[in-house]
């Protein structure tokens, strides 16, 4: 875990995010750990009351917890969701990010560069792009021609954003991510395949975080869309096409076909395939390692190859581990009417 530049009281933590303090609110907090490894100094978290005995061990003398939750001899800060309150405490003690433009940065000519950028080493920024204000490329960012890019963006080293694309606000794209890669389209012809030109784009709209690793293809003609506040794991194909509704999480190693449509608020778990140009309705829950071959209805929880409602599936592996008993029943009696009829003879 990063540590903090600087220490902070509990007090300040505590005021930060209208939280309240129970013992001394002086007291400095230097870093964030987990209770096996913590230091006296160090900030931890009792995010589950069944936590309580390693909150009681740890060396770590100051916490967040829940106001039922008191520990004697540590001082705590009361926090009602303590996974909430962890999430927030932990950006006071995030590495700083990069600032400035360094002079191995190269910005082709009619270029945008918006106040408080930063562009690290070996960065490009193609004709004609623009990069809105306090974004920050690290290294060996990438980006295209005729590229707009919104403000208070993050990407990290290896991030690669094509000619044409869009992004919104508060961006995140993990290292090693492709925004705009060419669609998979291909015309056989005589025994060999013709590449058909991609010449859509991709549009991120605001406060979309993209792992590492994953591409999104533009689309062959049109726009690739991934709407506001969807968060896409490590590892994850979105093909040319797609529309990706809002709020909606990806996990790792998923793949989707071109031309879907993903409703808002849909969760699809890792390892999914979606066939292409199929529907999925909004608030659906897509498990892990599923195969989706059909439209899914809004509110759908589906499981399995191909996939179904999860229910079905469930009791068609029960029956499957069923089946072998069954079938060693069924031989014993076919063993014994075979010799039942043998004896009759």
């Amino acid at each position: 875990m990063p540590k903090a530049k600087k220490a902070f009281s509990l007090n300040e933590i505590a005021l930060a995010f209208d939280l309240q303090v129970r013992g001394e609110g002086d007291f400095l907090v230097r870093g964030i750990a987990n209770p096996e490894k913590a230091r006296p100094e160090d900030l931890v978290f009792l995010v589950e009351s069944n936590f309580l005995d390693k909150i009681e061990k740890t060396e770590a003398l100051a916490y967040v917890g829940r106001p039922g939750d008191f520990i004697e001899g540590k001082h705590q800060i009361l926090a009602d969701n303590p996974r909430l309150a962890m999430a927030r405490i932990l950006s006071l003690f995030v590495s700083p990010h990069p600032t400035g433009i360094h002079p191995g940065a190269v910005v082709e000519e009619g270029a945008e560069i918006k106040s408080g950028v930063a562009l690290g080493a070996h960065c490009f920024v193609g004709k004609d792009s623009v990069v809105g204000k306090n974004t920050v490329l690290y290294p060996n960012v990438t980006i295209g021609r005729d590229v707009s890019i919104g403000e208070d963006c993050l990407f990290y080293p290896g991030v690669v954003v094509r000619e044409g694309c869009v992004i919104g606000n508060k961006v995140i794209l993990q290292p090693g991510a492709v925004i705009g890669s060419d669609g998979y389209g291909f015309l056989p012809q005589g025994g060999h395949h013709f590449k058909i030109p991609q010449v859509g784009n991709v549009v991120i709209e605001d406060d979309v975080e993209i792992g590492a690793n994953t591409a999104i293809d533009r689309g062959t003609i049109g726009s690739t869309l991934i709407k506001r506040g969807t968060k896409i794991d490590n590892l994850v194909h979105i093909a040319h096409n797609d529309l990706i509704g809002e709020d909606v999480l990806i996990v790792s190693q998923t793949g989707i076909s071109g031309s879907v449509e993903v409703g808002d608020r849909c969760t699809l778990a890792g390892q999914v395939g979606i066939a292409g140009h199929l529907k999925v309705g909004s608030d659906c829950l897509v498990l892990a390692r599923s195969g989706v071959t059909k439209d899914l209805p809004s509110r759908s929880v589906v499981s399995g190859f191909p996939a179904k409602p999860h229910r079905e599936e469930l009791k068609g592996k029960a029956g499957l581990g069923r089946l072998p008993g069954k079938l060693v029943e069924i031989e014993a009696r076919l063993a014994e009417l075979e010799k039942k009829a043998f004896l009759e003879l």
